[in-house]
């Protein structure tokens, strides 16, 4: 019997087979990201950042780069908006 040796083919390595699950997640999260920020849900943009965040090593050699750049400015501007604003004092 004869064996045919298959060196780095994509179809084989592992994690591909949920690859499409996981991209389908990130442009959910991507779109669910844009429309808490606009409806100033902040508390659910800090989880979507962190989402992002754990998602993107999957996506290392192509666009993870990116999604874990939109993971911490999210986690980031969602702690600034969550804070409490203080009004400054004026001494006069």
């Amino acid at each position: 019997m004869r064996t045919i040796e298959v060196k780095n083919m994509l179809l084989f390595q592992p994690g591909v087979l949920f690859t499409p699950y996981i991209l389908t997640l990130t442009l959910l999260t991507l779109i669910g990201s844009y429309h808490s920020f606009k409806s100033k849900h902040y508390g659910l943009l800090i989880m979507i950042g962190l989402i992002h965040v754990v998602v993107s090593p999957a996506f290392s050699l192509s666009i993870g780069t990116l999604i874990l750049g939109f993971g911490i400015i999210q986690v980031y501007t969602g702690f600034l908006n969550t804070k409490k604003r203080v009004k400054a004092m004026r001494h006069e």
